[in-house]
């Protein structure tokens, strides 16, 4: 088991993502954060406290640097650190020289020799994370609740002109030359007095604080309902800018007495949280001189020292940092003693959004399917009318009623207008999440479909209702001419009926999981989930189609106990007859001596494109992709009525096999 301690020679990279899931299972990744590993040598400055156990390893394996060849195992007798220090070995190659400085021999002394100084994480304390988690949900609930709070609030003058210092240093009025156990002091004269701010704290002096975090330190402090005596007192210590700490101090702290409803259930929470940074001791450090001649001294403070009640804002505005991530505390522990610093401000990684993460490939592919299956119902529609100009009204209605059923099969196929409908169940399937703005907020809301894009998009679930039943017209034939309708309208109804009373509802997961992909190098974090889409409502609605089919069918065929329904017309099999067409088509009026004479308009519909000259019907049969003529026939003179009848068909139909006119008054088929 290995406890990393904190370094500043590389940066440890970070990939940190949440991953959207949609109806149909897939699951896309959205970056938060990415950023790569990196070594950064050049500027460390931690080696002097322990350099690693890298560079233990290049120090046993190089003759030169004093315990070339030793062992890094203590119960060793050849143990490289029985008569020498890891001081030594580091003035010996380089990494430290001599004389030390001032700064860094007072260091010393604090702490113990160079190169046996650890240096711990401290974990920010969970109270503190539990204490400005509340916080800020209260914030967010009051800038929710009110207009009004997010004029207040974006009106608050952001706290960039701080420079505070704690009365007890301001009483020595020493000169801050430094800051940082890390780096030497600066020359005196380049320095200013503590009471104008903090020098190098390990960069602690930067404080970069929002609005969020000035509420937070405010509610942390206990600074609400303050009197103008009270206000002037806490920014005294701010000496380089009172009166612009009285200005933001006082917003900040009306806004949290006016709009924060809660302040006495914070309070527990704000007091656990001061009682536990108290208890870790994370200290302010300062190198100080009285003047140009005066030895240096170091100077350290806790940073919530109970004396220091005046100074407890501004302690606060920096602890901020370590809640929020952009600092980190450090435990130096040598072998004379121990400090607790936190580190460096960190910048926020600002990235630009990767669009192209944004996964649109399977939507532009739904909706380029479904505007090609819109297009070709269209123009078979045009043909179908202009079919039926054509015919001059001879045409069979009821098969009008087929372009769906029959004409998407023929013209579109299968597999498209199972896309189509599932694209609508997906639809159907999917909680719908959009950005919102009020006042001066953003947030997403579930926005539910207007009745009306529900209606259509259950209408266009049964596009599956035509394509399953195509499917089965090989077993259920004759029987899905009595049920076709109603299951159509059935599984509108119960799509429309599931999806109104049923909303699908998203599911958000906020769980941060992290893996080291490079040990202490590289680290993958997936921070939580968004469901979109409801996988199992999908199953829902597609069962629903076909069980709809099955139960149809079989009351279809209970009804009939087992006999044919009657009003059904048999035809003969024809290599040009789809099969959709054989059994929806009305035909009674269309047969003649056992053909059947289809008319041009409902030709369009089965895929045949025709053209009569004179006699002779020319088509194009786009299922096959094949021409072919007919000639047709004429009438014998031998019967009036079946050369009538003949006459009339022949005007805007064609007959799919040869018809046998000689039988059509023997078995009495006059018409």
């Amino acid at each position: 088991h290995f406890t990393p301690q904190w370094q500043n020679f590389k940066t440890v990279g970070l990939n940190n993502y949440y991953d959207v899931k949609n109806v149909f299972g897939s699951t896309y990744p959205f970056t938060l954060q990415y950023k790569l590993g990196n070594f950064r040598l050049d500027k460390q400055t931690t080696y002097k406290m322990y350099w690693g156990l890298a560079n233990d390893w290049i120090a046993v394996a190089q003759n030169s640097s004093g315990i070339g060849g030793l062992s890094l195992v203590r119960s060793s007798p050849t143990y490289a650190f029985t008569n020498q220090t890891a001081e030594t070995v580091m003035l010996q190659n380089g990494t430290l020289a001599l004389p030390f400085g001032t700064a860094f021999t007072l260091i010393r002394t604090v702490l113990g020799p160079f190169g046996s100084v650890d240096m711990q994480y401290i974990p920010c304390p969970a109270e503190f994370k539990a204490a400005v988690r509340a916080i800020y949900g209260s914030l967010q609930h009051a800038l929710a609740s009110s207009t009004t709070a997010q004029v207040a609030f974006n009106n608050i003058n952001l706290a960039w002109s701080i420079a505070p210092s704690q009365q007890a240093w301001s009483d020595i009025n020493f000169v801050a030359v430094g800051g940082s156990p890390l780096c030497p002091e600066y020359p005196f004269e380049s320095a200013s007095s503590i009471t104008e701010g903090y020098m190098l704290f390990t960069s602690f002096w930067y404080i970069n604080p929002t609005r969020d975090t000035m509420i937070s330190s405010v509610v942390l402090a206990g600074a609400t309902s303050l009197t103008p005596a009270q206000l002037l007192q806490i920014c005294k210590r701010n000496v380089r800018y009172v009166e612009k700490c009285i200005s933001f101090l006082g917003q900040t702290s009306s806004f949290v007495t006016t709009y924060f409803t809660d302040l006495d259930i914070l309070a527990p929470a704000a007091a656990a949280a001061t009682t536990a940074i108290r208890a870790l001791d994370v200290r302010f450090m300062q190198y100080g001189m009285q003047n140009a001649t005066s030895p240096l001294a170091l100077y350290t403070i806790n940073a919530l020292e109970p004396s220091e009640v005046d100074f407890t804002y501004f302690a606060w505005i920096f602890l901020m940092d370590w809640a929020i991530g952009v600092r980190e505390a450090v435990s130096f522990q040598g072998d004379n003693g121990t400090l607790a610093v936190m580190t460096d401000y960190l910048d926020a990684l600002n990235q630009s959004v990767n669009l192209g993460e944004t996964q649109v490939n399977l939507s532009y592919y739904f909706r380029q399917a479904t505007l090609y299956v819109t297009c070709m119902m269209i123009m078979v529609a045009v043909l179908v009318l202009i079919y039926c100009l054509l015919c001059r009204g001879r045409i069979e209605p009821l098969n009008l009623f087929l372009l769906g059923r029959v004409g998407a099969i023929v013209w579109v196929g299968r597999p498209l207008l199972f896309l189509r409908s599932l694209a609508a169940i997906g639809l159907l399937s999917t909680c719908a999440l959009e950005l919102q703005t009020t006042g001066y907020i953003s947030f997403f809301q579930v926005v539910q479909p207007p009745l009306i894009v529900t209606l259509l998009a259950a209408n266009e679930v049964t596009w599956l209702v035509a394509v399953g039943n195509d499917i089965a017209f090989v077993v259920t034939e004759a029987y899905a001419v009595k049920y076709d309708d109603l299951e159509n309208i059935l599984v509108l109804v119960a799509t429309a009926i599931i999806s109104v009373a049923a909303p699908v509802a998203h599911t958000l997961t906020i769980d941060k999981q992290c893996a080291l992909t490079q040990v202490d190098f590289q680290v993958e974090c997936m921070s939580g989930g968004l469901v979109v889409g409801d996988t199992t409502r999908l199953v829902t609605l597609i069962v629903l189609v076909f069980a709809s089919n099955l139960v149809c069918y079989i009351l279809c065929r209970l009804w009939f106990r087992g006999q044919r329904p009657a009003g059904t017309t048999q035809v003969q099999a024809s290599t040009f007859l789809y099969s959709g067409a054989k059994v929806l088509f009305t035909k009674t009026d269309w047969m003649l001596g056992g053909a059947y004479f289809m008319d041009r308009m409902s030709a369009v519909l089965n895929g045949i494109l025709t053209l009569r000259v004179r006699d002779t019907i020319y088509g194009l049969d786009v299922k096959l992709w094949r021409t072919f003529q007919i000639v047709l026939p004429q009438p014998t003179g031998k019967d009036m009525i079946v050369d009538r009848s003949l006459t009339q068909l022949t005007q805007s139909a064609f007959p799919l096999s040869k018809p046998r006119l000689h039988e059509v008054k023997a078995l009495g088929l006059n018409s």
